[in-house]
């Protein structure tokens, strides 16, 4: 009856440096936070935003980048693969994967542990849009590798389904200053930013001609560039770290833009109030490639890097080896729908002219945990009444509901449950481990 939200957080890998809001406990769930405002558009999303006015959170933008595993045999003995993956700087490292059929891994980033956010979590690569990623410098970076302006003012006019906030008032440009400049629009900025960011943290760089330039030995990554070099790599992602600006210059000196054209517009999500002292309006993007590339990491922002297949990233955490952010549990479930990169690929490409929106949990203390509804789910716009004296399980909620869209927190895990056919032409998730509760399909 005591714990407090504070502490069942933090189990789930988040913590707090302010008590503002944490002094609310999980079991009082008449208090004003957790019941009568939980509708949005009230206090657990932002209130409006004018310019001139900064948003109270920060915009960033993340990349899931998949890449094709050409090489997966069986081990003869137990149910595992044996997978050879790009270690570290000593060459090639095999591990130990959990059978599925999945032909693809996905790179994951393990924060420092001296990180004052998500400490020690396994995330996607990302980080903090900036003013550079919206340069005019660009212009000439992109003229240069083949696109011309007036093309690049339109990249993205396929994309016919709505455009978030994030995109169409960005934070960073929030100053009359930058009203009439002549700066990047917001989808090829946050494209920038997501490649830029991937770069600094893992060293993989994503550049590339325009599609009309390119020939059969173009790559979407430098892998076998003189400027893949390690040495010539953890150089420049000093560099571009200590002043994002410097990745326009590096792209200008080698000829290549960053491959925006090779990142497809996945989700929008926003960090609730009640999760943290630092909230975050993050665009998650998808980018496939055909072979992994070789990765390391940053030793700061980044401790280690992993390739690994949505299912064994989700059993990681499960097993209470990985902590996941609520986004990170929600699309690596929604994303083992696919064994194949192929298929993957199709669908994001497919996916994202149904545009994208943003996504804010509404957050209901429980028994057992705590539940972060979704839009689609029954109780997002009308958080359960429920005494805080006999609150219902988990498992509780999860029977008397007849349309769920949620993430199931019992720290310091948590599982994503949808059973509702979902906006923008998106997927569901797949549960994992499977529920053993029976749902009721509303697809």
């Amino acid at each position: 009856m005591g714990t407090k939200l504070a502490d069942l957080a933090e189990l789930a890998g988040f913590s707090f440096k302010t008590k503002k809001f944490w002094q609310v406990k999980v079991m009082d769930c008449n208090s004003p936070w957790l019941a009568s405002t939980g509708i949005p558009g009230k206090e657990d999303l932002p209130p409006p935003t004018s310019r001139g006015s900064p948003n109270p959170w920060k915009e960033a933008s993340s990349l899931i980048i998949a890449a094709k595993v050409h090489s997966v045999t069986r081990a003869l003995e137990g149910k595992t693969n044996s997978v050879k993956t790009n270690g570290d700087d000593n060459g090639k490292i095999e591990k130990v994967l959990p059978i599925d059929d999945c032909d693809y891994r996905l790179l994951m980033a393990k924060r420092s542990g001296k990180s004052s956010y998500l400490a020690n979590a396994f995330v996607f690569p990302g980080g903090y849009v900036e003013l550079a990623d919206f340069s005019t410098k660009w212009w000439a970076v992109f003229e240069a590798a083949g696109m011309s302006r007036a093309e690049l003012a339109r990249f993205g006019y396929e994309i016919k389904g709505p455009r978030p906030p994030i995109f169409t008032e960005p934070g960073v440009l929030m100053k009359e200053e930058y009203l009439h400049a002549d700066i990047l629009p917001g989808n090829v900025a946050l494209r920038i930013t997501a490649i830029r960011e991937t770069f600094e943290e893992t060293g993989i760089l994503l550049l590339n001609r325009a599609p009309a330039l390119r020939d059969s030995k173009t790559s979407a990554f430098l892998a076998d560039s003189d400027l893949a070099k390690t040495d010539d790599i953890r150089e420049w992602q000093k560099k571009i770290h200590e002043n994002p600006v410097c990745f326009a210059d590096f792209c200008l000196e080698v000829g290549l833009a960053p491959d925006i054209w090779s990142l497809h517009e996945w989700w929008n999500w926003l960090t609730p109030n009640a999760l943290g002292h630092k909230r975050f309006d993050t665009m998650f993007y998808v980018c496939c490639l055909d072979s992994l590339p070789k990765a390391f990491s940053d030793e700061n922002e980044v401790s280690k890097v992993e390739w690994v297949s949505p299912l064994e990233m989700l059993e990681e955490h499960i097993q209470k080896r990985a902590i996941l952010a609520p986004p990170q549990v929600y699309e690596l479930s929604r994303i083992s729908n696919f064994n194949h990169l192929s298929d993957l690929k199709f669908f994001a490409a497919k996916r994202e002219k149904s545009g994208v929106e943003r996504w804010c949990a509404v957050i209901t203390g429980l028994k057992d945990g705590a539940m972060l509804t979704l839009p689609g789910d029954e109780y997002f716009e009308k958080p359960p009444q429920v005494n805080s004296k006999f609150l219902p399980t988990l498992e509780e909620m999860r029977i008397r509901s007849s349309q769920l869209n949620r993430i199931e927190l019992r720290a310091p895990t948590m599982i994503a449950v949808s059973n509702v056919k979902l906006s923008h032409d998106h997927l569901t998730p797949v549960a994992y481990p499977p529920v053993h509760t029976s749902i009721q399909s509303n697809l």
